[in-house]
């Protein structure tokens, strides 16, 4: 908990009167807010709670989508896509969901909150989730910045009873507080929310554009070769020693056709520069402690950034990660077709320091800088996660050993779509985070989009987080 705290005694008067006569500490916590606040019910014009539509309505393709709290997470202040489910038309209902609505969870991850960047008529909501649309009392994108913060979030779990399975939080939300500043400060958090969406809209597009280009280049450079599909032959099946596998899929072939006809040629990994991981043994180590990063695929976003860097304490001070370097993916629980496996993250090692992965991972840094940021994004690219899901294998965990990622091709693009590739998802700019520490609010918004033009993926993701970090100590000034 970062704003809730735990009293320094407890009086016999609290323990009688507490609902459950508790001798917890943690059924004590509580925040307290020394300035003028209002609740949030008071700042809200409409609220339209949401309707489940049954999971027989779910299908594999369609124009409807329903919107689940999956979609709503933690580390973006926009709707996941990824997570909405396909369902039949006819269950479809309308909730008019437009550009500027607030969506909320008040079940499963309680107090999540998404901002709608677009329109969005054919989407139905989930009845765990609340849309929201706030009145003209305060900024909405100040009350927004409150409201996708800690603090927010805070206040309703102390609300919702703890032990069930799923977590019901009512209409809890209603009698959350949220402070009241002075302009200066209302001002401020507003342009930091917006800024906050504005490099998520940006960084979205990056990554949709290293897709489009890694597409497009092998699209367009093709040999002039016949491509048909057949069966797997006996000699498939012995190459590869596999039989549970989507190495002989059409849409695994297809794609495997379209890397290794590229007129440039293409080449693979070898199992020999993929590096295992490890985790210290439990009397050799201290997590959350230490000056060492601990690296785990859980921190790993689908885009290839990291979220949560924690910190690991090695007893004989012995570190796997010493340069430069990028760490595959190479087993998850997440997702069920394996798309998530082989997910890559650059890891700088001039910039980040010193730092362990676990077993979860492989680690490859016998490339030069350049190379290294071109895989990368390459692996992550929804060409590779197609292939990556035909590859692996598992079934609670999806799974792929160093010798599966031998099997996939990469293309020889040249040096400048390599760099062009690579600064799409890596081009750091210590004035870029200059820029957010030294806030100005009269020439804020004219530097911010430069920054965010010339910002990679990494780049935008290191600034959504500082920006987050300094909304939490504005609200720590206000409330302490």
């Amino acid at each position: 908990m970062q704003f809730s705290k735990i009293p320094n005694t407890i009086n016999y008067n609290n323990l009688v009167n507490h609902k459950n006569k508790s001798f917890s500490p943690n059924d004590y916590l509580t925040i307290k807010i020394k300035c003028n606040y209002e609740y949030l019910e008071n700042l809200i014009s409409t609220i339209t709670y949401g309707k489940e539509v049954g999971s027989f309505n779910y299908i594999e393709t369609s124009k409807i989508k329903f919107i689940r709290t999956k979609c709503l997470q933690d580390n973006s202040i926009l709707l996941n896509e990824k997570e909405e489910i396909n369902i039949n038309p006819k269950s479809f209902k309308n909730f008019n969901l437009k550009k500027g609505d607030i969506l909320l969870v008040k079940d499963s991850n309680i107090g999540e909150v998404c901002y709608l960047n677009e329109d969005l008529p054919n989407h139905s909501i989930s009845s765990g989730i609340v849309k929201i649309n706030l009145n003209t009392k305060i900024d909405k994108f100040y009350i927004l910045g409150i409201m996708k913060s800690s603090f927010f979030k805070e206040q309703i779990d102390l609300m919702t009873p703890k032990g069930t399975t799923i977590r019901h939080s009512k209409d809890n939300f209603k009698y959350t507080k949220i402070p009241i500043p002075n302009d200066n400060i209302i001002k401020k958090i507003s342009i930091l929310t917006q800024s906050l969406i504005e490099k998520e809209i940006e960084l979205k597009r990056k990554f949709n554009l290293i897709n489009k280009t890694i597409e497009n280049e092998l699209k367009n450079n093709q040999i002039k070769r016949q491509y048909s599909y057949s069966m797997p032959t006996y000699q498939d099946i012995k190459e590869h020693n596999r039989l549970d596998t989507g190495l002989y899929t059409k849409e695994f072939k297809t794609l495997e056709f379209l890397i290794k006809n590229y007129k440039n040629g293409f080449y693979n990994l070898s199992e020999r520069d993929l590096k295992s991981g490890a985790t210290p043994k439990e009397n050799e180590r201290i997590f959350n402690y230490g000056d060492i990063n601990w690296i785990t695929p859980t921190n790993i976003t689908d885009t290839g950034v990291m979220n949560i860097m924690p910190k690991i304490s090695i007893k004989n001070k012995k570190f796997n990660i010493i340069k430069n370097c990028i760490l595959f993916i190479n087993r998850t629980s997440k997702g069920t077709k394996g798309e998530y496996v082989g997910i890559s993250y650059f890891y700088d090692y001039n910039k980040l320091g010193k730092g362990q992965h676990n077993q979860g991972l492989y680690r490859l840094e016998n490339k030069s800088k350049e190379e290294l940021l071109y895989i990368a994004s390459y692996f992550n690219s929804e060409l590779v996660r197609k292939l990556c899901s035909n590859i692996s294998m598992g079934s609670k965990m999806k799974e792929m050993k160093s010798m599966d990622f031998e099997k996939l091709p990469i293309p020889l693009f040249n040096k400048n779509m390599q760099k062009k590739i690579g600064i799409l998802y890596y081009n750091p700019n210590d004035k870029y985070l200059e820029h957010l520490k030294k806030f100005n609010i009269k020439n804020f918004n004219k530097i911010d989009l430069e920054v965010n033009k010339y910002s990679g993926i990494l780049d935008l993701n290191l600034q959504i987080q500082m920006i987050r970090n300094i909304i939490d100590k504005e609200i720590n000034y206000m409330i302490n």
